[in-house]
């Protein structure tokens, strides 16, 4: 939750009643008392009982990020926005009436990125759940008929590593978003019957507690209504190997139907901001790294009571979203880092993601994470936090020193020496958001203290 602090910041202007529960779904929850009031309201006639907003560019949703860079900022979307994005995601994952969406995707992280009214407007059917239980997942997928799910690559990874995992009886598409799936990863899902679809909207934030080991459940938000890009399949591309294939499928892709074409575009040097200079886009070469901004019907109206913060995010017409990326010759967008997590050794720039997709090659490696450790001789190096396979684990037991010759051996065949990991340790888990996010900001933590 909150701190008290964060709190008196939320409550100060926003002048809407504020509900905090753990929802139980039985009568006597707040939650719930709030919704058969609601119900009430409209005279139980649903929608048919509620005033019809006139104004398309009304304040739909309030969501609050988390705070953990500064104070937390409410971000406010419009109806339209809402309705157009919700409309992008059914057309852009082929939902139909015949549809049976699976909630694993938390309904409080950004509005659920619009899914709930995604699916109510492909009149498909919604199974919800109140816990990621694998096994409950599972049971739902082998026989509830699930066609659609969203999930994060951990969770994905979670889901085919449980004792339950075997073929499903039918196509499901899992629209997999945080983070690019791997070439394992999209390997084995496919070997389930299981159809990735690789979305891109913004990053999550989660506050850790170091001293628990814990996370402290946040509003998560997105500074657009969910996924807004998707790494769009060509014809060309089933001739590939896998592995080439999921290279492919990794980037970021292009615009969704509903939204404005995405931009990559030269980041101002340091103490050279100004608002009002013009953006000019990086060549599509698939080299030069810039950043991703966005404009249009699925971007954020404006941060809730603070222009100043809205006009910052915006300069330039876009919002500018902190990742930075290439564009390939044939156009495709991929997403090199967050900035703060570009690793500078030796003067040169390694993404951490592309480290990350080359050592889960190894396969030996279930899950990896890798951050920036400081380095006297070349100001930083990477450091690869692993997860084990199950059947390695035994293997590697007491020998985790040999493991890490072993990785780096594997990673110098594949990158170059200034990304290659310095250090290398192994994991029995790595921290994680409620939507299953690696947070690479305890494992920074951990290593200051190293």
């Amino acid at each position: 939750m909150y701190g008290h602090n964060e709190y008196r910041i939320l409550l100060a202007n926003a002048k809407v009643p504020v509900i905090v529960s753990n929802d139980t779904g039985r009568d006597g929850c707040p939650y719930e008392d709030f919704l058969s009031k609601g119900r009430v309201f409209s005279q139980e006639r649903g929608w048919a009982g509620l005033d019809l907003e006139p104004d398309e560019d009304a304040s739909a949703a309030l969501c609050y990020t988390s705070g953990t860079t500064g104070r937390p900022k409410g971000v406010l979307t419009t109806l339209r926005g809402s309705y157009l994005a919700a409309i992008a995601n059914a057309y852009e994952t082929e939902m139909r009436a015949d549809s049976v969406y699976l909630w694993i995707l938390p309904m409080f992280h950004a509005c659920g990125w619009t899914y709930p009214w995604a699916i109510t407007a492909s009149f498909a059917t919604q199974i919800t759940l109140r816990t990621v239980d694998p096994a409950q997942i599972w049971y739902h997928l082998l026989r509830s008929g699930v066609t659609h799910y969203c999930a994060a690559p951990t969770v994905q990874i979670s889901l085919l590593n449980a004792k339950e995992a075997q073929p499903v009886p039918r196509k499901v598409t899992t629209i997999i978003a945080g983070s690019a799936p791997t070439a394992q990863l999209i390997g084995d899902l496919e070997t389930k019957g299981i159809l990735p679809v690789h979305v891109y909207g913004l990053t999550e934030v989660c506050e850790p507690d170091l001293n628990t080991g814990k996370f402290k459940l946040t509003c998560y938000t997105r500074k657009t209504y969910g996924p807004f890009t998707k790494a769009y399949v060509q014809p060309s591309w089933d001739t590939l190997s896998l592995e080439d294939r999921a290279r492919k499928l990794a980037r970021q892709g292009f615009g969704f139907l509903t939204s404005d074409p995405v931009r990559v575009v030269y980041q101002p040097k340091e103490g050279e901001e100004d608002l009002d200079t013009e953006l000019v886009d990086v060549p599509k070469d698939g080299k030069t790294i810039g950043e991703i901004v966005t404009r249009g019907n699925i971007t954020m109206k404006e941060y809730f009571q603070d222009p100043e913060a809205t006009k910052k995010a915006f300069h330039g017409g876009y919002f500018h979203s902190g990742d930075l990326a290439v564009v390939h010759p044939d156009g495709y967008v991929a997403v090199q880092d967050r900035s703060k997590d570009i690793i500078i050794s030796g003067g040169e720039n390694a993404s951490s993601l592309a480290i990350e997709q080359e050592l889960a090659t190894h396969p030996d490696i279930l899950e990896v994470s890798v951050i920036a450790r400081p380095h006297l001789k070349w100001g930083e190096r990477a450091m690869a936090f692993v997860i084990l396979r199950n059947q390695a684990t035994a293997r590697w037991a007491g020998r985790h020193n040999n493991f890490e010759v072993e990785l780096k051996t594997h990673a110098k065949s594949r990158l170059p020496g200034f990304a290659c990991p310095e250090w290398v340790q192994v994991v029995d888990e790595l921290p994680k958001t409620s939507t299953g996010k690696i947070q690479k900001v305890a494992l920074r933590k951990l290593v200051a203290k190293l």
